[in-house]
Formats: structure tokens, C-alpha cells, sequence
């Protein structure tokens, strides 16, 4: 990470990293031909990936959420940061989605959107 990426996630307060985590809320993903949404970079995805590893706790937590669009993308994001730190949460998150019953509308792109972290996670 160079200095002036450090400076910028350093800038960066909680209130923003959790701002751009809620706006995930009024993102409507689109859809493929099955129904399962799929995820693509958007400028709130972008700005949290930017901020690196530095982070990651911030959207682990965030992984707690009771709104899956917000698990969603945050799983989305720590894959695509690369962080490995975040797998035991991220599977930890999988398995409550897993249990969940009744099944709601995304939880099984919940469950997806983990497991291509995941997959991401695991081949670096």
C-alpha cells in the first residue's frame, strides 16, 4: 500500500465507511435469466475496494446487517480487496444464510455473493 493510499483510507472516517456500506440498501442489483442477481462495480463498491485492507473490519461488521443487499455487496467487496482475515466471518455469515428459515428474496444471492468471495479469497 503506498503513502498515499494510506493517507486516504486514513482520511476516511466511520461515519463515511458506513455511510457508503448503508447506500447498498437502495442499490438494485440486476438480474440474469434465472432470477439470481448479479453483482457489478459500482462507484460505492469502487470506493471501498480503493480503501484496502484497512477496511475490512469495518465491513465485516457490516456483515451482521439485517438488510441482504448491504451482505451482499460487503461480501462482494471483501473478496474483491483480497484479505483473507475476512473468510472466517464471510463463512460464519454463509452458514446463517444456509439455516435461515423461511428462505427470504436474497438469501440465496447472499449465500452466492459468499461463496464468489470465497473463491476469490481462497485463490490468491
Amino acid at each position: 500500500m503506498t503513502e498515499h493510499e494510506n493517507i486516504r483510507i486514513s482520511s476516511s472516517t466511520d461515519g463515511d465507511i458506513n455511510r457508503l456500506v448503508a447506500s447498498f440498501a437502495q442499490h438494485e442489483p440486476s438480474f440474469a435469466s434465472l432470477g439470481t442477481p448479479f453483482l457489478v462495480d459500482t462507484e460505492t463498491t469502487d470506493a471501498l475496494i480503493r480503501m484496502g485492507a484497512g477496511v475490512v473490519p469495518k465491513l465485516e461488521a457490516a456483515l451482521v446487517s439485517d438488510d441482504p443487499k448491504i451482505v451482499m455487496y460487503v461480501a462482494y467487496c471483501l473478496g474483491l480487496i483480497g484479505d483473507d482475515t475476512a473468510l472466517p466471518t464471510l463463512q460464519h455469515t454463509r452458514a446463517k444464510y444456509i439455516d435461515r428459515e423461511p428462505k427470504q428474496q436474497y438469501d440465496f444471492a447472499v449465500i452466492s455473493a459468499i461463496n464468489k468471495a470465497e473463491e476469490r479469497l481462497l485463490s490468491k
